[in-house]
């Protein structure tokens, strides 16, 4: 009779074990979620366990972005903390400034000219894209002036010294260049 009821004991112990892990027991799926760096849809991988979703997040921060969820939209949202490149062109006016980002909302959409352009703080910014291929022009960025060089036929005509929106910003992932810089060129 002993040897049954430590028998009995022994089991009430395992099948109540058995129950406790089953109870703590995780659901992990693959992340439902879009996942959004700088407004492009990115290809980061996470996982969704019990209802949360879980991304690794040093791997964002160290790259310098920030990590939000949009209850509204219901997406991640990753954005920059940072401005852009350090300034290191000498022939600056010394505010060592970074362009400004935009994000849509950020700015009112309008047209210039005929080109797609944007309004903020007061100035007019044209679409680069529309603006190259209507001069036939090309851009090239130099990533040791940070700055901008537009050619027509293999000739520099034009350059931004620093990347203030004295010259640029970059709005939804897109280089927009003020009028006041291009001034000349826009009547093609």
């Amino acid at each position: 009779m002993k040897k049954f009821f430590a028998g009995l004991i022994t089991g009430i112990i395992v099948a109540i074990s058995f129950t406790a892990f089953a109870a703590v027991q995780l659901k992990v799926v693959p992340n439902p979620y879009p996942v959004y760096i700088n407004n492009v849809k990115s290809d980061v991988s996470g996982y969704n366990i019990n209802g949360s979703t879980y991304l690794k997040t040093t791997d964002f921060k160290s790259a310098g972005l920030d990590v939000k969820y949009n209850k509204n939209k219901k997406q991640i949202e990753v954005k920059s903390t940072t401005t852009g490149l350090t300034n290191n062109n000498s022939g600056t006016t010394g505010n060592n400034q970074n362009p400004v980002f935009l994000y849509e909302g950020d700015a009112k959409d309008t047209t210039y000219r005929g080109y797609k352009a944007i309004l903020y703080n007061g100035d007019t910014f044209i679409n680069a894209v529309e603006f190259l291929k209507k001069l036939k022009m090309t851009i090239k960025y130099n990533t040791k002036q940070d700055s901008y060089q537009f050619y027509k036929n293999e000739v520099k005509i034009l350059e931004t010294l620093n990347s203030t929106s004295e010259y640029y910003i970059v709005y939804e992932n897109r280089p927009y260049f003020n009028v006041k810089f291009l001034g000349e060129y826009l009547e093609g």
